[in-house]
């Protein structure tokens, strides 16, 4: 498990939670409050390099799942 030095997990449980998925790889999306940054981008562009996708806001705001 590994984090960045500027990120901040505020849910104790998010180890246990990501665990119990059960799966090879998985990760938190990430953001910052009150920003629409994320590190997830949802969308690829034709050179494969990340997009915004349609839904980015309401996935950041956590709107939707």
């Amino acid at each position: 498990f590994s984090l960045d030095a500027d990120t901040v997990l505020t849910n104790l449980q998010t180890l246990r939670i990501l665990i119990e998925e059960n799966r090879k790889v998985i990760a938190p999306m990430l953001s910052r409050h009150g920003k629409l940054w994320s590190n997830f981008w949802g969308a690829l562009s034709p050179d494969e390099y990340y997009a915004r996708s349609e839904d980015y806001v309401e996935l950041v705001q956590r709107k939707r799942v």
